[in-house]
Order: structure tokens, then C-alpha cells, then sequence
């Protein structure tokens, strides 16, 4: 449960509400999210009712999958999505009516183990230039991890297209190491302190540094459609998206156990994690740091055809 001087600091720090609002009927949002850290402002949002301060009726549910979320939304069932930055980027290169609303998460290289490389305690690897022709295991072909893994393999003396990525259940990795099936393998958390905490395992590298050390991972996004017709209401789910992300990065503890409801994570073990630094107001307007760069190495090793400029798959008026 939120403590009551949670609600209290939120409702102050909340923007003013026209009393014509009050008069207003409330608009229906629907928002969904994988089961991640990123999403800890909407649901702080909801729970102090920040939302419905602001004239919005929002339900969150938990989705499977990026795609899954693209489609919904596309389709007219879903409104907003909290995804991660690398589907947008994809969308956008398929030409999708997608547009980033929000920077929900930002990558931090000062936030230490919240991704790693791991390979057994007693492997000879401990750089890119051990990994060539070596094999990599990631939760999905072709996502950010596999990006950013080649990035850090190529930056420190290696050949990634020798590689040989392997997509398996991040649960399974750290037992395909110990049993010889794979050499390494990327995971965030939890399964990366788990992975290592039975002592067969080490890190060796936090792979998405080689990109930025710091940029946006996941965003907040809805079709163009709806923003370009529902301005006012994507106006105020910034503001209070916003005020949120501030609010959230100052209090985690009163946060997790809105995560752990909503993730089914035990909430010891999320007490015991890095946690994922929320947006700010300025995350999209400094794009060429924050975003392009993921966009360019996307650009690099295949995963889009082309490279593009970050402010295109951007609201206008989220940079305004």
C-alpha cells in the first residue's frame, strides 16, 4: 500500500486542474505494458489517481509482447503502449503510424548490473575479442540486446559477424553456460543476479554501454491518429507521466509494491535490484543523444534497413 504521504506529495505536485474540467466527462485511456520496471509511473499515476486528477479513466494491463501491443493499438483496442524503444524504431522504419510520446525508461551506464554479459565463472572470456566465433544466447533474435552485444563486441577487438546468436528463455541461459551449450549469454533482471548468485557464472560486460552510455530504452507511444486528434488528452498523460517519472525516481520503495503486483515478482527480490531510471521532460527533446544512437546501430547490423533522423518517430508537440 502507498503510505498517505505519497498521495498527499503527488496531489501537490500534480498541475492545477481547470475547474472546467471537473465538468468534463472523463476520457477513457487504455494502457498496456510487458510486466517491466518501465511502466512504475503509470501505475504510481493510477494508484494516487493522478489520472483521474487530470480527467482521464485509465486501465494498465500486462501484455506479452511488443508486437502484441503495436497490434492492438493499430488495430483500435489499446490507446498507449509502454514498449521498448527498439519496436518504435522498427515501426517507424515499416512505415507504421506510430509516435513516441514519452521516454518511460532511460539506460544509465552509472546504474551498475542492470544488464550484463555472463559466462561461466571459469571461462577464459573477458572481452569481445574472446567472443569471435564463440556463441551468444539472447531472449529474441534481432532485439536490443543482440544490438547492443554486437556493438560491445566489435568495440573491443572482436569479429561479431562470427558470432553465432542463439535465442533462448532467459531462465534457461545460465544452465546452457554451465552445461557447455553456449559461451555467453546477455540478461537483465532478475534472472542476471540469479544467473550469477549461484556462483557458476560472472559479468563480464554491460553490453548497452557500447551504445550510449546513456539513452532511452523504452517509451511511452500511441498512433498517430490518436495524438493527432486527441492532443489535449496526450498533452495531460505527458504532464502527468512526467510529474510521476519525478516523483518515482525520488520514492522507489513506495513503488514496488505496485510493480511487484503488477510484474508477479516477489517483492524481496525486486527491494533487491537496480532500479530503472524514469524519463524526464527533456529525454525526447535531446533525441540526437537518446535516441539516435540506438537507432543508428539498429541501422548498423540490419535490424532497419536504413538509418533516420530520432525526431521523426516523435510526437511534434511532445517536443514543443
Amino acid at each position: 500500500m502507498l503510505k498517505r504521504s505519497a498521495f498527499l506529495v503527488t496531489t501537490a505536485a500534480a498541475a492545477v486542474v481547470p475547474r472546467a474540467l471537473a465538468a468534463q466527462s472523463m476520457t477513457t485511456l487504455r494502457i498496456a505494458s510487458t510486466p517491466q520496471m518501465s511502466v512504475s509511473a503509470a501505475l504510481y499515476a493510477q494508484a494516487s489517481s493522478a489520472f483521474q486528477k487530470n480527467g482521464m479513466d485509465v486501465s494498465i494491463v500486462s501484455m506479452n509482447s511488443g508486437a502484441a501491443m503495436i497490434a492492438a493499438i493499430l488495430g483500435g483496442s489499446l490507446d498507449v503502449a509502454n514498449i521498448s524503444l527498439l519496436n518504435l524504431v522498427e515501426a517507424h522504419a515499416r512505415n507504421l503510424p506510430l509516435v513516441v510520446e514519452y521516454a518511460a525508461t532511460i539506460y544509465d551506464a552509472d546504474i551498475r548490473d542492470a544488464i550484463g554479459i555472463i559466462v561461466a565463472a571459469d571461462s577464459p572470456i573477458r572481452s569481445g575479442r574472446d567472443m569471435t566465433g564463440k556463441t551468444l544466447a539472447v531472449p529474441a533474435l534481432g532485439d536490443t540486446f543482440t544490438i547492443a552485444s554486437s556493438t560491445w563486441i566489435d568495440k573491443t577487438g572482436g569479429d561479431s559477424s562470427t558470432v553465432k546468436f542463439l535465442e533462448l528463455p532467459n531462465a534457461a541461459a545460465a544452465d546452457a553456460i554451465a552445461g557447455g551449450r553456449v559461451d555467453a549469454a546477455v540478461l537483465a533482471q532478475p534472472t542476471l543476479k540469479n544467473a550469477v548468485a549461484a556462483g557458476k557464472c560472472r559479468i563480464i560486460a554491460d553490453p548497452f554501454a557500447a551504445i550510449a552510455p546513456r539513452f532511452v530504452s523504452t517509451v511511452y507511444a500511441c498512433s498517430s491518429n490518436f495524438a493527432a486528434t486527441k492532443p489535449a488528452v496526450v498533452a495531460r498523460f505527458r504532464k502527468v507521466i512526467n510529474d510521476s517519472s519525478a516523483y518515482v525516481n525520488q520514492h522507489v520503495p513506495e513503488v514496488l509494491p505496485l510493480m511487484a503486483k503488477f510484474t508477479g515478482a516477489d517483492l524481496s527480490v525486486l527491494a533487491g535490484l537496480p532500479f530503472t531510471r524514469m524519463g524526464t521532460s527533456t529525454s525526447l527533446k535531446d533525441a540526437r543523444a537518446t535516441i539516435q544512437p540506438l537507432i543508428d546501430a539498429a541501422a548498423k547490423y540490419k535490424t532497419i534497413a536504413h538509418t533516420y533522423d530520432a525526431k521523426e518517430m516523435i510526437d511534434p508537440t511532445a517536443l514543443a
